[in-house]
């Protein structure tokens, strides 16, 4: 019976495996709706109508998007007061037309994005800071004056502020005697700690004890509260003790700081955020009245709220401070409040930890009293909270963003990964440790280059992706300004938030051919929203505010992963199970490592001590050598020495690096060297393209990266390229016994991964990526045969488990010209198979084209393929928007075969039609599309939609007097009257309106349109399965060009003049380029004239490609290839058409094609 009820319950489990898998396959191929991508939708100024809503958000729904979170932001005046009656009567249509097209809808909860705030917040309610004036007596005597009230106008700072609040509250008279002023270093200004906290204002830097002298330190009993001597017309009357006095009269005073951007009509001063009455005094203003429209159902339409950014300024005072201050540290600022104005009381060592419990309230204030307390508020309706990552505010960043629901990572797209893989790990690190599973996203806030409408789904690609394997789970596009106006041509592309955003709306050219892009995000968010993510450590932020989350670089090579905990978190709900680290999640580390730090609190000792006495592994780079603050003190500090010394005994990470304590070890080591001592080999070992594993010490900087999670039943990798170019790599996994699979996103489809090895408990994967290339390697259940550990084309060894080999140029020749190929299995058997040659028919010439777009020109005959940028036609040189090339082919179809379309070089994105039918949409390289199916034997009618960018037309229009009215910056404040009067415009020439402008009419126009070569392409296709599937991957990764000469990035030259005009900016932009990624505007074959070299021994011509061996490329002889020399260094060799060769020396910045151009053209020009 015991036998019987042991194979019913493995039989159970089988069963339970295999649903799960289903589930995941189907999931995979379907995702459910909540998984989509959203975007960031801009109200801009009161141009919102209940119609244009509808429209906006069919379509929304209509390309794939999953809902936007609504953003209420400044631009030309428009009808609708923000929160107004008429302005929640269109958010509660919103709201009810998300319930009919099952979207979700967010809100950012202000109007524009610096925090909280509005009209009805008043100033007493306002954001505030210490302000005091200091009047100098003598005593003995009686005192009877009027006392300087403190200043309380605005303060000079880094966001927007009311000019003139009028509002001053007094805290607190105190006399001192008579110091030097100023002895506590980094304090600020006289108007109290009102910087940006760009550094620890309140003390940031440690004031030295042998800089004070002892006459210039005040007793603590030597402070004397007068508050009670001063009338409320600020009369003072006090019988002074003998000696010189300062008299501070302090007080509160509003920082002024206000909501922005938006309407100058209804801008509001920022709420208090330290003070739970002023924050639920913003949430019945605001919230309450969208929350009472008909039809709204919180947590269902109205999915979460959301802080988008801190860009309100700090605060260091409010009514309620010091209450909290007392509640929280069990003792009263008062007495202490003349070291805010700089002064040292009782001793250096008093004054510093006072400041450090005075930093630390104001940041449990934020946390608790707003973040918090939004977050409470939210859930009583069963809405999510949401906020990004801060640093260098007056709280802990760290804490701050494990207290949501929904955190928000900001990344951009200018510039290697820009802020891509950081902001993603740090707003991802709390979903990992806590159990979460939406990390949101503010994606692609570009400005000025990048906001000039110059990218489409390919260029967003590779930064996304490598977003995805930080952490990230959902794209949030920024952004998508609505269009408020109808859908006539002279209202494209219509509105724009400043010079803000990647401008992905329903007017962008691209826009409807959006749909398979976003269901390539749709299956990448649902894949990576399941199981638990794994990493092997846990890096601790430091114990500080203002935090220091965004400095901390956990020094780990490729391989490893990781995540980011606060302090707060170690101290509270870490535990240790079986030698790990176990967070509330259920996730493991291998172990803890902790920030160097001087100083320690009490209670997170007493956690390093719990955690080590259990069994953690805890690393560290600094032994501590006294307390925090003044609570408990100095019991505090005896504690504090004594478990040091206990814990740390003789570590010092020279002579000894570990220390044994209860069941645990501390390490003063590099945490990869514990990882290594524990026996912990690299998740994922990479070996590159050129040879060499990656051994980066951060990921951040690496062109391959990963993220690994894992369900019941499998493991999920995702890994992405960030190369613009085709290439391969061998990938060790740590794991074994389980059967590697490809799940394409972009696709969908599924297979089994043919070639790869197991070894030594790893399993060894060759990969070839197109260029960004990314896909999942999903590992579960059992191998049913050997797999290929060798794949051979013509003699020649093309993929191996054994080494790194790119196929690209072998494959490409063999598929052309046939032959045999041949593949080795684990178990010794051998494969071979004849491959008939590829037959291709040239599809380059005679095709019908169309326009569709603003300013179309008139249908043509294209004989051959050009760039529409190249014609004599002004209309087709300057056109924006979609060319429909038609025309008819004959196809004889044979069982056996496939048919391919490779419609080569696109710019930018490609829809193909058979006989009416929409087949599919190529939006990344290599443009290439499996016919088989769709075409039939006989004629077929092939159409294909090409669609461009904005930026040329906008080139066309500046060719014509400027009728709109740009200002100087180009952001158009008020609009023509032409345009709100629906009258003729004056300048017909001119074809597009937007709100601001981006080009010149000198800037070199993008190439666009079909470029070709486009060929139908027929394979012969193989009976044995394994080798068809390795057959067919080789074809579609050959196909891949080996360069792109047309980049991933346009840059708008006009911003560039506005920069050089005065822009404040002008020497960032003046000096770097647009992107690391942008490329030359040159047509695709590079014709270079090496300097020491004649014309005539010139004559012939080659395109710049890598060439990895040296081969001749072009008929003369000439080629150029990469290779090292013998100090490692990367150099280019240059052959040309007479014999001579040049070796130049280059750097290369993640092989960008760029930069390689770049270098060849600058040493030539030499």
């Amino acid at each position: 019976m015991k036998k019987r009820k042991l194979m019913v319950g493995v039989m159970a489990s089988l069963a339970a495996a295999v649903a799960l898998g289903a589930t995941l396959e189907k999931g995979f191929e379907n995702p459910p709706d909540k998984y989509r991508s959203i975007v960031l939708w801009e109200w801009c100024n009161g141009w919102i109508s209940k119609e244009a809503m509808t429209k906006e958000m069919e379509s929304l729904k209509r390309v794939g998007l999953g809902g936007a979170k609504v953003f209420n932001v400044g631009g030309p005046e428009g009808p609708v007061r923000f929160a107004s009656p008429e302005w929640f009567d269109i958010f509660g249509h919103t709201l009810r037309e998300a319930s009919r097209l099952d979207l979700r809808i967010s809100m950012n909860m202000t109007e524009g994005f610096c925090a909280i705030g509005g009209p009805w917040i008043p100033p007493e309610k306002s954001m505030q800071h210490m302000v005091w004036s200091e009047t100098e007596v003598s005593g003995p005597g009686n005192i009877s004056m009027e006392l300087e009230r403190p200043d309380d106008g605005p303060i000079i700072a880094k966001t927007l502020k009311l000019k003139d609040v009028g509002y001053y509250a007094d805290v607190r008279v105190l006399a001192v005697p008579q110091v030097a002023k100023d002895q506590i270093e980094h304090l600020g200004v006289k108007k109290g700690l009102r910087d940006h906290h760009e550094k620890n204002e309140t003390a940031g830097k440690k004031t030295k004890a042998s800089s004070v002298k002892a006459a210039d330190i005040i007793p603590q009993g030597k402070v004397i509260d007068l508050t009670d001597k001063m009338d409320e017309n600020g009369t003072l009357n006090w019988n002074a003790p003998s000696g010189k006095w300062t008299v501070l009269r302090m007080g509160s005073a509003s920082t002024g700081a206000c909501t922005r951007p938006g309407s100058e009509k209804t801008r509001g001063l920022e709420a208090d955020k330290f003070s739970r009455e002023a924050v639920k005094l913003h949430f019945d203003s605001l919230i309450k009245p969208i929350l009472e429209q008909d039809g709204v159902k919180p947590g269902e339409n109205l999915t979460y709220l959301a802080v988008d950014s801190w860009e309100a300024d700090g605060q260091n005072w409010s009514p309620v401070l010091a209450a909290e201050f007392e509640k929280r540290r069990g003792y009263s600022l008062y007495p202490f409040l003349p070291v805010l104005t700089g002064r040292i009381v009782e001793s250096v060592e008093v004054s510093e930890r006072f400041l450090y419990d005075f930093r630390r309230t104001m940041g449990d204030c934020v946390h608790d009293n707003f973040f918090g307390y939004l977050a409470e508020l939210c859930a009583e309706y069963n809405m999510g909270f949401g906020s990004e990552p801060f640093s260098r505010a007056s709280f802990d960043g760290m804490e701050i963003i494990e207290a949501l629901s929904h955190p928000c990572a900001t990344f951009w797209n200018r510039g290697s990964h820009f802020r891509a893989y950081n902001e993603s790990k740090w707003a991802a690190s709390p979903a990992h440790v806590l159990g979460g599973r939406k990390v949101t996203s503010e994606a692609f806030p570009a400005g000025r280059f990048d906001a000039a409408w110059v990218h489409y789904p390919w260029t967003y690609k590779w930064v996304a992706d490598y977003a995805y394997t930080a952490g990230l789970t959902q794209l949030g596009f920024h952004c998508s300004p609505i269009q408020p106006w109808d859908d006539k041509p002279i209202h494209k592309p219509g509105m724009v938030f400043k010079y803000w955003g990647s401008q992905y709306s329903r007017h962008n050219t691209w826009w409807e051919q959006g749909v398979e892009w976003q269901n390539y995000q749709t299956r990448c968010q649902y894949m990576l929203e399941q199981g638990l993510f794994q990493g092997e450590a846990l890096f601790m932020t430091p114990e500080v505010v203002p935090g220091l989350e965004g400095s901390t670089r956990p020094n780990l090579p490729q391989g490893y992963d990781f995540d980011l905990v606060s302090a707060k978190l170690v101290r509270n709900q870490l535990s240790v199970e079986d030698g790990m680290i176990l967070a509330p999640s259920g996730m493991k580390y291998h172990l803890l490592n902790l920030p160097r730090m001087n100083e320690i609190s009490v209670e997170l000792l007493r956690k390093i001590q719990k955690l080590l006495a259990d069994g953690a592994q805890i690393v560290v780079s600094s032994k501590p050598t006294t307390s925090r603050g003044l609570v408990n003190y100095p019991a505090s500090e005896n504690e504090v020495q004594k478990l040091v010394a206990e814990i740390w005994q003789d570590l010092n990470g020279k002579g000894v690096t570990e220390v044994s304590y209860g069941k645990g070890k501390l390490y003063w080591l590099e945490p990869f060297d514990v990882l290594k001592k524990l026996g912990v080999e690299p998740d994922v070992i990479v070996d590159m393209e050129d040879g060499t594993e990656e051994k980066s010490s951060y990921r951040a900087k690496l062109p391959l990266t990963y993220i690994h999670r894992k369900t019941s039943d499998a493991d999920i990798y995702f890994v992405a390229s960030s190369l613009e170019k085709p290439s391969s790599a061998l990938l060790s996994f740590r794991i074994t016994g389980k059967q590697p699979e490809f799940w394409y996103p972009g696709s969908g489809r599924i297979e089994k991964c043919p070639v790869y090895e197991e070894k030594d408990g790893r399993t060894i994967i060759p990969m070839v990526l197109d260029p960004a290339g990314s896909v999942f390697v999903v590992f579960r259940g059992k191998s049913e045969s050997a797999p290929v550990t060798q794949v051979s084309l013509n003699g020649t060894e093309v993929i191996s488990t054994a080494k790194r080999i790119n196929p690209l140029v072998d494959s490409r020749k063999f598929f052309k010209e046939g032959g045999a190929l041949e593949i080795k299995t684990a178990d010794g058997k051998t494969l071979k198979t004849n491959i008939a040659p590829e037959k291709s028919v040239s599809l380059d010439k005679n095709w019908i084209v169309s326009f569709d777009g603003v300013a179309a020109p008139k249908a043509r005959q294209f004989e051959t393929l050009y760039p529409w940028n190249e014609s004599d036609d002004e209309l087709l040189r300057y056109f924006s928007g979609t060319g429909i090339y038609k025309k008819t082919i004959d196809v004889n179809k044979d069982k056996g075969e496939e048919l391919w379309l490779d419609l080569g070089l696109v710019e930018v994105i490609a829809t193909v039609l058979v006989n009416g039918k929409e087949l599919a949409t190529e939006w990344k390289p290599p443009f290439l599309l499996d016919m088989t199916d769709a075409l039939e034997s006989g004629e077929n009618e092939l159409e294909i939609r090409v669609t461009n960018l904005w930026g040329n037309r906008f080139i066309g229009d500046e060719q014509y007097p400027d009728d709109i009215g740009f200002p100087s910056n180009g952001v158009l404040g008020t609009l023509p009257d032409w345009f709100v009067q629906d009258k003729p415009r004056p300048q017909p020439g001119r074809k597009t309106f937007t709100t601001c402008r981006y080009y010149a009419k000198d800037d070199p126009l993008k190439p666009s349109g079909l470029l070709g070569p486009v060929s139908l392409i027929t394979r012969s296709k193989n009976a044995d399965p394994r080798v068809e599937q390795i057959a067919r991957d080789l074809f579609e990764f050959s196909r891949n060009p080996e360069f792109f000469t047309y980049g991933w990035h346009r840059v708008a030259p006009y911003w560039k003049d506005v920069a050089r005009k005065g822009d404040k900016n002008k020497a960032k932009f003046a000096k770097k380029p647009a992107d690391a990624h942008a490329q030359p505007e040159e047509k695709p074959t590079a014709k270079l004239k090496p300097a020491p070299v004649s014309e005539a021994a010139h004559a012939g011509t080659y395109e710049v490609r890598r060439w990895a061996e040296g081969k001749p490329q072009a008929a003369d002889g000439s080629f150029v290839r990469l290779f090292k020399n013998p100090k490692g260094k990367n150099l280019v060799e240059l052959k040309t058409p007479d014999g001579k060769v040049f070796a130049i020396g280059m750097k290369l910045m993640s092989l960008e094609d760029k930069a390689y151009l770049k270098s060849i053209r600058a040493e030539f020009k030499k």
